[in-house]
């Protein structure tokens, strides 16, 4: 379930434009942090059972 998770997220980072910017550790903490908080409320919308 966590695959398809990061999958979902890494395309849409990739469709926005934000995985072809240069990181920095401050943008890399931030888009982590965002994925994170995307993860939690996918969980919440989605039945996992």
């Amino acid at each position: 379930m966590n695959r398809i998770i990061i999958l979902i997220t890494a395309c849409f980072l990739v469709m926005t434009g934000i995985a072809r910017a240069q990181f920095t550790k401050e943008n890399y903490e931030t888009v982590y942090d965002s994925i994170r908080e995307l993860q939690i409320d996918f969980e919440r919308s989605v039945d996992v059972s």
